[in-house]
């Protein structure tokens, strides 16, 4: 639990105003539930979700969604 809380505060420090998707991905991995974050293209939320399953060696299935997906 001590290294989790850890993952979760370098995720913070690392990812400016990125505290609310974090809070998310950690509560989704607790009640083993689904992600899926929306919002606008650059936003790093990939390489959040990345850096987050890596560092927890979790799988990731990525799909871009578009206007005719």
């Amino acid at each position: 639990m001590e290294n989790y809380t850890k993952l979760k505060e370098a995720l913070k420090a690392g990812f400016l105003e990125m505290d609310t998707p974090i809070e998310i991905l950690s509560n989704a991995l607790i009640s083993e539930q689904n992600v899926v974050l929306v919002g606008p293209a650059g936003t790093a939320k990939i390489n959040l979700i990345k850096q987050f399953r890596e560092n927890l060696d979790l799988p990731f299935f990525q799909y871009l969604i578009g206007r005719y997906t």
